[in-house]
C-alpha cells in the first residue's frame, strides 16, 4: 500500500470505480440514523431525514462500539459486541 501509484487516495478511488461498475451506488454526506435489520440481516438504512434505502448488503465503517451502543439502531446493536476503551487498537 505504501507504493500505490497516486497514493492511498488512488486506491480508494479505484475501489469505488470498480464497485460502481459492478452496480454499487454511493450516497455521500447522508447521515444514517439506523441500519435496518429484517429477519436477522441488514436490509438497508434509514437516513436522518427519514428516507429509507433498501440494500442487499450494508457496509459500515463506524466504530464497532457505536454499533454495539445502539447508535445505528437496536437491530445493528444485536449484531456486534462492543470493545472496551482499554481494549481498542490504536493501529489505525
Amino acid at each position: 500500500v505504501w507504493l500505490v501509484d497516486g497514493g492511498m487516495h488512488a486506491l480508494a478511488r479505484a475501489m469505488a470505480e470498480l464497485a460502481q461498475r459492478l452496480g454499487v451506488r454511493f450516497r455521500y454526506n447522508a447521515d444514517v440514523a439506523e441500519i435496518l435489520v429484517r429477519q436477522g440481516r441488514a436490509a438497508g438504512v434509514r437516513l436522518a431525514d427519514g428516507e429509507e434505502l433498501p440494500a442487499r448488503d450494508v457496509l459500515s465503517n463506524a466504530d464497532i462500539s457505536a454499533l454495539a451502543d445502539g447508535r445505528f439502531g437496536a437491530g445493528a446493536a444485536r449484531a456486534v459486541k462492543g470493545v472496551a476503551p482499554h481494549d481498542r487498537s490504536l493501529s489505525a
